[in-house]
């Protein structure tokens, strides 16, 4: 199996899009919509980095790879993200969405395990995609704080 001229682990790929199914069923147990069609550009980029996000961190953890990916490495701009997010052949958007959503959730998930889960479910980071390190530090904080 390849992706983008990756050979690509198919136990891995399977343990990914296991985290896909148990999202899609957390969606479903809070009654949350998992359609993002007719919503903003900003909607549908902020649901796909969490999406992404989790689904890759399960797999990171299962097979303990390290992310390289870091707060440095967002895109800078709206156009910037509007361009990552057109192009999903581009290793880039694979970067970005893949490396990047896992990067922006995983100190929510080990920290706050299904909690953060259900929080970046509810509360996508739609406003605040240039300012992600943010985002993290706010959802820890109102984590902590339950207050949720």
């Amino acid at each position: 199996m390849f992706y983008i001229g990756k050979e690509v682990d198919v136990q891995q790929t399977l343990v990914h899009e296991l985290g896909h199914v148990s999202l899609k069923q957390l969606r479903e147990q809070q009654h949350i919509s998992p359609i993002v069609t007719g919503r903003t550009p900003q909607e549908m980029i902020a649901k796909r980095l969490v999406d992404e996000g989790m689904a890759e961190h399960f797999r990171k953890r299962m097979y303990h790879e390290p992310n390289l990916f870091t707060d440095r490495d967002w895109p800078q701009s709206p156009e910037d993200w509007q361009q990552t997010y057109s192009h999903p052949e581009q290793i880039y958007f694979v970067r970005t969405f893949y490396e990047g959503g896992e990067c922006l959730v995983r100190q929510i998930l080990r920290t706050h395990g299904r909690r953060g889960m259900e929080y970046l479910i509810k509360n996508p980071p739609t406003n605040e995609l240039l300012d992600l390190p943010g985002y993290r530090r706010r959802s820890l904080e109102a984590l902590s704080r339950d207050k949720f």
